[in-house]
């Protein structure tokens, strides 16, 4: 998640895909099951985290990025 987070971080995303280019990113880390602690990592980093609810993948941190990323 580290080199995840440095790698949105960098800029680097536009170099690769420079169509997107004046495009506002909104980076969201997924994975079946996430730590609390991995959780905590990622709202940190302003990143959505992105993991199995009860029926369907649901962002476990909404509420803590979302008001910072919109704009």
């Amino acid at each position: 998640m580290t080199r995840f987070a440095a790698f949105i971080n960098s800029g680097d995303f536009f170099g690769f895909f420079p169509e997107y280019a004046g495009r506002r990113l909104i980076p969201i880390f997924s994975a079946l099951a996430l730590a609390e602690s991995d959780v905590r990592s990622l709202t940190r980093e302003g990143i959505y985290a992105l993991t199995m609810g009860d029926e369907t993948m649901e962002i476990v941190n909404l509420a803590e990025v979302g008001p910072s990323r919109q704009g």
